[in-house]
């Protein structure tokens, strides 16, 4: 018992020495790009393809449309178009199970989501202008356009709703995913950013064993196709 105490408390301490970790790591990255970081919010809704699970008999969710809504937090590099735009995401969807002759009638999911957009601007990559694409000089798909990767860390809630009862699991699983956008510049304060995105989540779960009584335990994955729409706001940068 003593031992195991032991390693539990170790463990307490080890997550909480990683927590401090991560947290000083973005303060320095936000004391570095202080001057070229700007607010934004993002807004994402798109559809989730459930892929099946490999245990036979398995009950997946049909597939279903989702919504996330956050806060974001913009910054680049000093001399080449790689951009980053980091945001906190609540994000929500609520399926049905394919089968009915089960208890279990739906899926509700709650996800919050660190999203880290990277932006990669391969027709104006040489510019170290820091400001909307309302104020770059030149061709506006040429400053505009850019692919993206999107890695995500997602916290998911999810709730099994029953004939006769609810329950419900929580844990952690991560997403990536590629795209392509351009930049709007609204006016000399605001860019508007859509872009359309394929992802997949790896460590996911959301099938019912046969009896739809309990969440697998095996991973599942699921694909996500998004629009999602950024809007950045420049409040105090140079103009070129």
């Amino acid at each position: 018992m003593l031992i195991f105490a032991k390693i539990t408390i170790c463990q307490e301490y080890c997550w909480i020495d990683m927590d401090r970790k991560i947290l000083s790591l973005l303060l320095v990255i936000t004391f570095i790009y202080e001057g070229s970081a700007q607010f934004g919010f993002h807004s994402i809704a798109g559809y989730n393809f459930f892929e099946e699970n490999k245990i036979e008999q398995s009950i997946q969710p049909s597939n279903s449309l989702h919504y996330s809504l956050g806060p974001s937090y913009w910054f680049r590099l000093k001399s080449k178009r790689i951009e980053f735009n980091p945001a906190i995401l609540f994000d929500y969807n609520n399926s049905n199970y394919s089968k009915n002759d089960v208890n279990a009638t739906s899926l509700s999911e709650y996800n919050f989501t660190l999203g880290i957009p990277i932006l990669f601007y391969p027709l104006d990559f040489g510019n170290d202008c820091n400001c909307p694409t309302f104020n770059k000089s030149g061709q506006f798909f040429q400053k505009g356009f850019y692919f993206m990767l999107y890695p995500a860390l997602p916290y998911s809630i999810k709730k099994i709703n029953r004939t006769d009862s609810t329950f419900s699991k929580s844990f952690a699983n991560f997403q990536l995913g590629i795209g392509a956008g351009i930049d709007i510049g609204i006016n000399k304060k605001w860019t508007l950013s859509p872009s359309l995105m394929v992802s997949k989540f790896f460590l996911d779960n959301y099938s019912l064993d046969p009896t739809g009584s309990n969440l697998l335990e095996d991973g599942d994955s699921r694909f996500r196709i998004d629009l999602m729409i950024r809007f950045i706001w420049f409040a105090k940068k140079k103009r070129y």
